[in-house]
């Protein structure tokens, strides 16, 4: 049904954001087992809200700090400044995913 395709591309997606960013040092990658299509991960050096500018600003939105989430944060470990949030969607494409990944290996 659409709803098992969503879910399977969704997935898809956020497979292959996974691995990209997974193969990127300075990046930390939080609750890999999660199933779903939203990561968390934090870049060393680099506070999740200057991240989340520069994605911004070129045109990614994603959710930067602690998500109404401080607890979850401190047992996951988190930096002093949270974490970057993003969910790909049935939405975006396997092209706009690496974009992403090479934007964050720009900002590093």
């Amino acid at each position: 049904n659409a709803e098992d395709i969503h879910m399977f591309v969704e997935s898809e997606l956020t497979k292959r954001l996974y691995e990209r960013l997974t193969g990127m040092p300075k990046v930390t990658l939080y609750a890999p087992h999660h199933k779903g299509n939203v990561l968390l991960f934090s870049l060393a050096d680099i506070s999740a809200d200057r991240a989340g500018t520069f994605l911004n600003e070129r045109g990614f939105c994603v959710r930067t700090g602690f998500h109404c989430a401080a607890l979850a944060h401190a047992t996951l470990g988190t930096p002093p400044s949270g974490a970057i949030r993003v969910s790909p969607s049935l939405f975006n494409t396997a092209a706009q995913i690496d974009f992403f990944a090479d934007t964050v290996k720009e900002l590093l």
